[in-house]
């Protein structure tokens, strides 16, 4: 989503040599980060006992260590842009934190707590997919408003602008092809 997005900037008039172009190693470090990170925090959102405060403990726990693994996902990201130096406001880095953070609190604590009630009702898993999905898109467009670039003299080719969305393609369609049961 991120590289996909940050596609529909165009930058210098549309000259195709003026494009943002991404370093492949910051690319496939953006998709990795945030699933060890979302891996950890599922096992701290498991960690409940309901009924406790270790079960509001380990939702909260969870649901920040989620948002910020969603808005690391997008600055690491935004590390690897080879041909500008890319300048951040703070007060749009707290807004992609906050969103991410709340969204992913919200979307967990929904399932967690009611995990038992909606087990086997796809409709109410949906609605938790959405919430996360929104927190992702929704901490992205605020980073995205809150980021400026400057051409940096060494201006890299066009030619690499593709290869982080090729492999941010094929990192996706390798996912779901293995977990489509067979």
């Amino acid at each position: 989503m991120h590289y996909v997005g940050n596609r529909a900037i165009v930058l210098g008039g549309g000259d195709p040599d003026l494009q943002l172009i991404y370093s492949p190693g910051f690319t496939a470090l953006s998709v990795f980060l945030p699933v060890g990170a979302l891996f950890v925090a599922f096992i701290i959102a498991d960690l409940r006992h309901k009924g406790t405060k270790r079960l509001i403990v380990s939702i909260i726990s969870s649901g920040i260590l989620t948002g910020f693994a969603i808005v690391g996902m997008h600055y690491v990201g935004n590390l690897g842009v080879a041909n500008y130096h890319v300048v951040f406001s703070l007060n749009h880095v707290g807004g992609a934190i906050v969103i991410a953070c709340l969204a992913s609190l919200t979307a967990l604590s929904l399932f967690f707590w009611l995990q038992e009630l909606w087990l086997s009702i796809f409709p109410y898993r949906l609605i938790c997919a959405i919430v996360i999905a929104g927190a992702v898109s929704g901490m992205h467009f605020e980073a995205s408003m809150g980021t400026s670039y400057r051409l940096n003299y060494r201006v890299a080719s066009a030619k690499g602008r593709n290869t982080n969305v090729i492999i941010a393609t094929i990192l996706v369609g390798t996912y779901i092809s293995n977990t489509i049961p067979a």
